[in-house]
């Protein structure tokens, strides 16, 4: 490019900010990296103004446990019920995505303009029973969400 070009660009584009949304879902654990061209075409240089751009996402498993890892039931009827209460705790923190916020002019098709960062969890029905599916646990409730830093 030159410099007859380099001066229009700083003449026109310095003044002007233009903000860019990114939303990025990672499919894997860890390190991910996309390479991107974005290309300006609307200021009619020809060559059209090409500037490459990466994206770094770093993927981990979400920080959610049960408050106790095991449960010790003592001295049951045969035939009686037992009740016992677990947690399942969100210990991630609410701001951890630090992403920009959601607008209704700036959200994708199909969300809303409410950014939830609550974790949707559910069991899996046919894991609720033992070895030869003689007991069963019931749990309630078999799905839901765990918000940011709750039970």
């Amino acid at each position: 490019m030159d410099n007859d070009n380099l001066n229009y660009l700083q003449y026109y584009l310095i003044p002007f900010s233009f903000k860019i949304r990114v939303d990025m879902v990672l499919r894997k654990l860890g390190l991910v990296e996309s390479s991107w061209r974005f290309t300006v075409i609307a200021l009619g240089l020809d060559p059209a103004l090409t500037v490459p751009f990466l994206i770094v996402g770093q993927a981990r498993e979400p920080q959610v446990l049960f408050e106790t890892s095991h449960l010790n039931i003592k001295g049951v009827l045969v035939g009686h019920t037992i009740r016992k209460t677990v947690n399942l705790m969100n210990l991630e923190s609410g701001d951890a995505n630090k992403r920009l916020p959601i607008t209704d002019e700036t959200k994708p098709q199909g969300l809303s303009a409410k950014q939830d960062d609550s974790l949707k969890f559910s069991f899996v029905e046919a894991s609720c029973f033992s070895a030869g599916q003689l007991d069963r646990v019931h749990v309630e409730p078999i799905e839901g969400r765990v918000d940011p830093g709750s039970k």
